[in-house]
């Protein structure tokens, strides 16, 4: 397995399925992992689940995506991965 120790990771739709995957896999290999979505109640509970955080995000709002990303780093000094996993039809 690889090690992501100390690493800062947001991930998009990381609420339900394969980006909860994601986001799974990346914390259990060491990162601080950062879930974005509009499903509130699973994010937070995905979150929790891996030790993460959670931040309400719909991707289509580009402001709002630039104030995640921002708050990301101003919370956690920087930002090492990023999982654009949203899907958007």
């Amino acid at each position: 397995m690889f090690t992501l120790n100390e690493q800062i990771a947001l991930v998009t739709g990381g609420a339900n399925g394969i980006g909860k995957g994601i986001a799974s896999v990346i914390a259990k290999a060491g990162a601080k992992v950062v879930i974005a979505d509009i499903d509130v109640e699973n994010g937070e509970k995905t979150a929790k689940e891996i030790g993460g955080v959670f931040k309400k995000l719909d991707v289509t709002d580009q402001k709002a995506a630039t104030a995640v990303v921002d708050s990301v780093v101003k919370e956690f000094g920087r930002l090492d991965i990023l999982c654009s996993n949203t899907g958007i039809f």
